[in-house]
């Protein structure tokens, strides 16, 4: 995505640009989330999974917590999932962005 420069006027092809470009980063992003979830909990408990790769229980717990919010932003994403409340994605997912 490009950054407009202040004062010049919006261009139609960049601006159509951009949004295919965001749509099918987002696209990837909720399929690796979804690849994620699938490959932790296929096989019907990730718990288990997380601690036999090395995650304490506590750590576990958390990462399965994040795992499960991608997953569900996903969802609605693809058209499978629903948000009946508010629910603010970037706080809980801000733990792991590195102060960015």
């Amino acid at each position: 995505m490009t950054e407009a420069t202040v004062g010049q006027p919006l261009n139609a092809a960049q601006v159509n640009q951009d949004i295919t470009s965001m749509s099918l980063g987002f696209r990837q992003l909720c399929e690796q989330a979804v690849n994620l979830s699938q490959e932790v909990n296929g096989q019907g408990n990730g718990q288990a999974a997380l601690e036999e790769a090395g995650y304490t229980s506590a750590a576990a717990t958390q990462a399965l917590a994040a795992i499960g919010y991608l997953n569900s932003f996903a969802g609605l994403w693809f058209g499978t999932g629903t948000q009946p409340t508010e629910f603010n994605y970037q706080n809980e997912m801000s733990q792991y962005d590195a102060g960015t």
